[in-house]
């Protein structure tokens, strides 16, 4: 009971050790210094690889998709002006981005190759019935957010300038849910990771 109180005593009077001394998103991470990016990485409960750093940027992979990268991308940066803590995902190859901008919550869900003035790009979870875009390619849905979470795979559909066709992408969705909790972690952590 002395040496913890004397531990906490010490990290109180000198902040910069409190700072290592910072709480991991899970408890089996593995601490890497590369030139002065920290990072970490482990494996969710679920058994999903994931690795994040000290820059907000993170992402959460399907199981055995380390070679490919297959998986949730995740990045939270700070507004340099509000300073509002803003964060995004994208899914993999897919041109799929789900924004939460400074909430807590997905906002908005985009398709970020749909760029063609005037079509509309589609966004279909499993056999639900598909979702149309506005013409940006963003479309703020709560029930497509519901059916990601719960889907196996997510079919987008983009037009892209200036060829005047639609593009197809499928994909599985993967761990979604603990992208989304990777992503809190990361924007609750943002400027403070204690590395």
């Amino acid at each position: 009971m002395k040496i913890a109180s004397a531990i906490v005593a010490v990290m109180i009077s000198h902040p910069v050790l409190a700072q290592v001394a910072g709480p991991k998103w899970q408890p089996n991470e593995v601490v890497k210094n590369d030139d002065g990016l920290v990072s970490r990485s482990g494996t969710t409960p679920k058994g999903n690889p994931y690795w994040y750093n000290d820059k907000g940027r993170g992402y959460v992979l399907i199981i055995g998709a380390e070679m490919t990268g297959k998986g949730w991308n995740t990045e939270c940066e700070i507004d340099p002006i509000t300073d509002a803590k803003e964060c995004h995902l994208q899914r993999g190859a897919t041109p799929l981005l789900l924004d939460m901008g400074s909430g807590t919550t997905v906002k908005t869900i985009c398709i970020i190759r749909h760029n063609f003035p005037g079509r509309r790009g589609a966004i279909r979870v499993d056999s639900n019935p598909a979702v149309a875009t506005n013409a940006n390619g963003c479309v703020s849905s709560p029930a497509l957010v519901k059916q990601l979470l719960n889907g196996q795979k997510v079919t987008v559909r983009w037009v892209n300038w200036p060829r005047d066709y639609s593009v197809d992408a499928i994909s599985e969705i993967g761990p979604l849910q603990e992208a989304l909790d990777l992503t809190g972690y990361i924007r609750r952590s943002l400027n403070n990771f204690g590395f």
